[in-house]
């Protein structure tokens, strides 16, 4: 009962915003590809476009594919500074529930991983006991109850080596080849790229940053 309590407070509790905002109530959903509304607390956006598309993305399913809603929503290739604001002021906010979610399900497997090692150390103690006895001759290859019965099995046959792995026969080795991929990255700085073996690529990635006073006014 100690336990259910404790993982439901984990479930309910809220975590506080930067700048006085709180968490809005997530509820758990059922598995269905519906929006579904949930009443939540008032909290400060930098804009309007930023309420209206936290509204769509926060009240529909995780399964909904945000492409079309973001299009209709931001028509980015349109931006205005607003837009922008918009846009990265949604993702701080997903980025600062993805977190809060995480930091509970890290208490919740703690919680839980306690009482799962310690009944896995019980059971692993009684077949150890139980087996020195088996050892000991004191027990046989079965032993009955009245409802139970107690079986004594040989396991899948495993290898103890007696040597290295290097000094066995090639036809017992297993060698495992893969590239040195930063001596490739080396190489090509140092302008030595074969074009036969290897292509260097590089991706993009999104960042979201707020700007300075001083960026601000050089953009007037």
């Amino acid at each position: 009962m100690r336990s259910l309590s404790i993982c439901r407070h984990i479930l309910t509790s809220t975590r506080p915003f930067p700048s006085g905002r709180t968490n809005p109530s997530i509820s758990l959903k059922n598995n269905d590809n519906h929006c579904r509304h949930q009443p939540r607390q008032p909290r400060p956006v930098v804009n309007d476009w930023a309420a209206d598309l936290w509204d769509e993305i926060d009240n529909c399913n995780g399964d909904v594919d945000l492409t079309g809603l973001l299009e209709r929503q931001l028509d980015i290739q349109n931006a205005t500074e607003a837009k922008v604001d918009a846009i990265s002021w949604v993702a701080e906010q997903l980025k600062l529930d993805l977190e809060t979610w995480e930091a509970r399900l890290e208490s919740i497997v703690a919680l839980h991983s306690q009482a799962i090692e310690k009944r896995r150390n019980q059971l692993k103690q009684l077949k150890a006991y139980l087996l020195r006895l088996h050892n000991l001759g004191l027990l046989g290859e079965q032993v009955f109850g009245v409802e139970r019965r107690i079986d004594f099995q040989n396991n899948t046959p495993s290898v103890v080596l007696l040597v290295e792995p290097e000094q066995l026969p090639q036809q017992f080795q297993e060698i495992a080849i893969s590239a040195k991929s930063k001596n490739i990255l080396a190489a090509h700085k140092a302008g030595v790229d074969d074009p036969a073996i290897a292509q260097i690529v590089t991706g993009k990635h999104v960042r979201f940053r707020h700007l300075s006073t001083k960026s601000k006014r050089s953009q007037k």
